[in-house]
Parts: structure tokens; C-alpha cells; sequence
């Protein structure tokens, strides 16, 4: 046998040692992790001495952060093999996170807004926007009663096909596929109710509709304007003829920015602030609403958080392939820049492709406005709350019977195009100096003239303690 044997059996190089050879000399094995005890390090009935030395195990370093190349690595790994899109702070997500997410926005935005086993009001254009709200609808509302979110809807469809020029066989396909597509997206909610604005507002005569519209007024902002007007007074007229204490609209990030800086720039900037919140009960911009008899209805727009985009993506995502076109003034004139609504479209859209965060700028900086005062006396066109100074020039001009001192700034400015039989125009007309007085005839729709004199009782009642008594 060598001379091998006599030795101690060495350990593994790990453990830090004192082994004793046959000639008394020692060895060190040094190691930076020794176990804590001897049965760990050595084997069999060998015996290590490592009390005396012991070594302090390193602290744990934080994890090194990753670059942003490993960051864009790691997403693109993530959705790999999966459809995706930028959201809106450039991450990409991918399909199905992207659909939990609309449903659970649209949920938060609906929470607590309607209670269970109420019936509301849908309102349907057949557009975008209105069909992503039908369709987030069917996916996020149960029919379960049990569950939270729970209630029935109706759509409603006004048709303006009427002050378009469109035949009745091209209305009659219309109506058609809004009837096709809501009764194939949900078995359950399939009841839609059709309403044309010249049987609502003009007793069924659609050439007194035309007349007025587009014989009245020379531009077709006004034309646009007027034609919007009328939808909101159905859609009110129309809730509360069957009994809807809520109206749901789709109106989405996108359509309240572009919304809210017509407004401004048509001189309603002053209810602005009025036109983006989730939940509407003020009746603003409803006009002939008399709050000692009308009921009050209420407005929830549960797509005002989405942009335009997201909800074209949740529709293809989700399997809507096909959209109810219905033509409007501009489709029609063949100039999309023909209106003051389609040129700030164009301005915010091509701002909005550049600078994604231009349209809840927009909106941020309109919360920010202060609310405006509401009170009894409303514009006798677009029944919007009149100004501080809309009403001190209401007042001065109490004895005028002219249309004009009943109205809001903007819809003084919309009268001044009126190319009424009934109108006096003192000299050139400018922006800020409106001296054109239009007189209320049959010609008006009914809405306008019951408005105009809500308007001029409200204003004699204000008045009548400032007026001295006739003495004999």
C-alpha cells in the first residue's frame, strides 16, 4: 500500500480545512462559502476544524436594471405571435389584454350610474362611435340578473335622411340595415325605434323641414347645426314620450374635443364644460324644457374615456366588420373643410397624429372651466343656459319681440345668416355686432316657438319687481 493511504481522505475543495498529513505538516484549503457545519463539508467520519475560520456571507445585491434594449426585448417576447397595438403611453398590448381593458373602463365608467333591471335609451347613428357603444354593451352587460351590471336597453335611430334629399327607397335601406345590424348583435336587446325628425318636430311635412333649413339659413354650418339641434329635441321628446329616465349617447374623446371647440369658436364656449361630463341631469341643450313640468332626463356617455381609434380597433378586435353609413351635409356637398365642426375635425386629427395627448389635453384643460350657473332661462334655439350677459341684453331689450333677444350669443350669430321674410338688418353685420332681428312665424318648428315664449315669460317674471306700477 502507498504511502497514500496513511493520509487523512481530503475533503472537497469547498470547505476551508485543517488536514493533518502523516508528516505533521498542514494544509489550508481556503473557500469564500463554508458550510455551517462539519457533516456538510466533509465526509464519512473525517472531521473538519472550521471553527476558527468562518467567512460572512455577501450581501445581496439589487438586481441590475435592464436596458432599454432588454426592455423592447422583453415586450416584443411577451406579444410575440400575438397582434398588438401602441397603447396610448407606446406599450404595446396585445389582443386580449386589450379588450379586458375597454370592458373594464366601460365598466368602471357605468358603475353605480343604472340601477338593476332598469330599461334606458340607446341612442344609434349607425356610426363608429354609436356602434361601439351597442357593442360594448352586448359584451359587458350580463343578462344574469344576480350580477351587478345588469340592466335592458331600446336604440333609437333618428333619421335626418329626410333634410338630405335621399329617395325613399334609399331611406327605406337605411332603416333597413340599422334594423339588421341591432337585431343580429343582440337577440336579447333587439327592440329599435325609428323616428324621423320632420314626424317629431314638423307634423310629418318634410318640405316645410326643407324649407326651414335650408330656404332660412344660407350656410351649411348653420344647416349642421340646426339638423343637431333637432336630434337632441327628438331624442328628448321621444324619452320622455316612453318613459326613460336615462339616455345613453356614444360619444367618445375625440367627438367631445372637436365638439367643445366648435362651441367655442361659434360662441358657446360658456356651457362647455356642461358637454364632456360622464353624467348630464342639468337638461342643457334642450330647448323648450320647462322644469316645473318636463321631467328631467338623465345623459351618461360611458365611451367619453376612449379615443376614436381604440374603439375602430375594439370593433375589428371583437369582430364588427361592416358600419351603417348614413350620409350628412358634408358626405353630401363632397368638401369635408365645408363646416366649422369638419375643420376643427381636420385641425385635432392632424394634430392628434403627431401629439397623441392632444385630445385629453383638450379635455382636461375644459374640466378645469368653471361650471356654468343654471338657471331658468335657456336660448330659445339650442336651449343652452344664457350668460350673465346674454341676460342683461335680454333685459334691456325686454319690449323687443325679436327671436334674437331670447337667444344665446352663438345662435344671435346664426340669425344674422337668416334669410327670413320677417327680418330687419340695420347696415353690415359683424361677428360682434348683431343688429339683425328675426321674428318668430309659422315657419318655425313648433320646439322653437314654445321655447321663445318660455323664454320671454321667464324674463317678464325676473323683471316684474324692477317695473313700476301704471297709476291712475
Amino acid at each position: 500500500m502507498s504511502s497514500d493511504n496513511n493520509n487523512n481522505i481530503s475533503c472537497s475543495d469547498s470547505c476551508d480545512c485543517h488536514h493533518q498529513n502523516s508528516g505533521g505538516n498542514s494544509e489550508e484549503v481556503q473557500s469564500s462559502n463554508h458550510p455551517a457545519t462539519t457533516t456538510e463539508c466533509c465526509s464519512g467520519n473525517n472531521h473538519c476544524d472550521n471553527s476558527t475560520t468562518t467567512t460572512k456571507p455577501k450581501k445581496n445585491q439589487p438586481p441590475k436594471k435592464p436596458s432599454k434594449e432588454e426592455r423592447e426585448a422583453a415586450k416584443q417576447q411577451a406579444v410575440k405571435g400575438q397582434p398588438a397595438i401602441k397603447g396610448r403611453r407606446g406599450v404595446p398590448v396585445d389582443k386580449q389584454t386589450f379588450i379586458q381593458s375597454n370592458h373594464k373602463q366601460f365598466k368602471i365608467n357605468l358603475n353605480e350610474k343604472i340601477a338593476k333591471g332598469d330599461t334606458v335609451l340607446v341612442c344609434f347613428s349607425g356610426g363608429m362611435n354609436s356602434t361601439s357603444l351597442a357593442n360594448l354593451l352586448h359584451n359587458c352587460v350580463s343578462p344574469n340578473p344576480n350580477w351587478k351590471l345588469h340592466f335592458k336597453w331600446e336604440y333609437l335611430f333618428v333619421d335626418v335622411t329626410g333634410a338630405l334629399g335621399l329617395n325613399s327607397e334609399e331611406r327605406e335601406s337605411v332603416r333597413q340595415q340599422v334594423r339588421d345590424f341591432c337585431t343580429n348583435l343582440d337577440e336579447s336587446n333587439n327592440i329599435i325605434h325609428i323616428r324621423s325628425i320632420e314626424d317629431m318636430l314638423f307634423d310629418g311635412d318634410e318640405q316645410r323641414m326643407k324649407d326651414f333649413i335650408f330656404r332660412q339659413f344660407n350656410t351649411m354650418s348653420v344647416h349642421e347645426d340646426l339638423i343637431s339641434q333637432m336630434v337632441k329635441t327628438c331624442i328628448y321628446k321621444f324619452a320622455v314620450e316612453k318613459n326613460f329616465k336615462q339616455v345613453l349617447t356614444g360619444e367618445s374623446a375625440n367627438h367631445m374635443a372637436i365638439n367643445v371647440l366648435s362651441e367655442i369658436s361659434k360662441g358657446r364656449g360658456y356651457i362647455v364644460p356642461l358637454q364632456i361630463v360622464l353624467e348630464d341631469k342639468t337638461m342643457n341643450n334642450v330647448p323648450s324644457f320647462n322644469p316645473e313640468t318636463d321631467p328631467v332626463i338623465t345623459y351618461i356617455r360611458p365611451v367619453r374615456s376612449f379615443l376614436s381609434n381604440e374603439l375602430a380597433m375594439y370593433n375589428h378586435w371583437t369582430g364588427i366588420k361592416k358600419y351603417v353609413f348614413v350620409k350628412n351635409l358634408t358626405t353630401k356637398a363632397g368638401a369635408r373643410q365645408s363646416t366649422i365642426n369638419r375643420l376643427v375635425e381636420d385641425f385635432i386629427s392632424m394634430l392628434q397624429k403627431d401629439f397623441p395627448s392632444t385630445v385629453h389635453a383638450i379635455l382636461r384643460t375644459i374640466e378645469k372651466l368653471k361650471v356654468p350657473d343654471q338657471n331658468k332661462i335657456r336660448c330659445s334655439m339650442c336651449g343652452s343656459f344664457l350668460s350673465k350677459e346674454d341676460l342683461k341684453d335680454a333685459k334691456s331689450t325686454s319690449e323687443d319681440l325679436s327671436l334674437s333677444t331670447c337667444c344665446c350669443f352663438g345662435c344671435k350669430r346664426m340669425l344674422t345668416y337668416s334669410n327670413s321674410q320677417n327680418t330687419q338688418s340695420i347696415g353690415k353685420v359683424a361677428i360682434t355686432d348683431l343688429t339683425s332681428e328675426v321674428f318668430i312665424d309659422d315657419s318655425f318648428p313648433s320646439y322653437i316657438q314654445n321655447s321663445y315664449q318660455l323664454t320671454r315669460k321667464e324674463m317678464k317674471e325676473q323683471i316684474a319687481e324692477f317695473l313700476l306700477e301704471d297709476t291712475e
